[in-house]
């Protein structure tokens, strides 16, 4: 897994998964695993403001040892503040991002993007010119070109002038 995919799977910035491994020293190894604890913490540090380290550190105990109850529930040391987090849903959300990650990811190219260059009839193909007119007007000889332009013109200045 590269660091991409890994932040896709949390979801979280790039930069907020190096800082936030630096600051819980931790290697940065990407595993499912590791992933899926820093996606808890960052849902604890970003929804209920719990200190990074704190929420690190409940995330890590909470997925170790999960329970079979549906809901996780994380209490302040006085008893005062209680967070209930729905398991299920978490770990449904965890595992769309990680699909996502995995399947649908691709790293960013550095620079601009190439851009195709085509010429000339391709170029006119592509825009939607029809092509086939322009090559059966190139096989007549110009004096035939000519001739059939000045029909054109003369039968369009004779719809302009007739009376409606």
């Amino acid at each position: 897994m590269t660091l991409g995919q890994f932040a896709t799977a949390i979801p979280a910035p790039r930069k907020w998964v190096l800082n936030a491994c630096a600051v819980l020293r931790l290697q940065l190894t990407y595993s499912v695993e590791r992933a899926r604890i820093l996606a808890l913490t960052r849902v604890l540090e970003q929804s209920f403001r719990i200190p990074l380290k704190s929420a690190y550190r409940f995330a890590a105990a909470t997925l170790r040892h999960a329970p079979a109850s549906p809901q996780w529930r994380l209490e302040s040391p006085d008893g005062v503040v209680s967070v209930v987090i729905n398991r299920d849903r978490f770990l449904s959300t965890f595992t769309a991002n990680l699909s996502r990650a995995l399947v649908g990811y691709a790293e960013r190219r550095r620079g601009r993007p190439p851009r195709a260059r085509r010429r000339g009839v391709a170029a006119a193909r592509d825009y939607g010119v029809d092509i086939g007119l322009l090559r059966e007007s190139l096989k007549r000889t110009p004096a035939t070109r000519l001739r059939l332009l000045d029909e054109d013109a003369s039968f369009l200045r004779s719809l302009s002038t007739r009376p409606s």
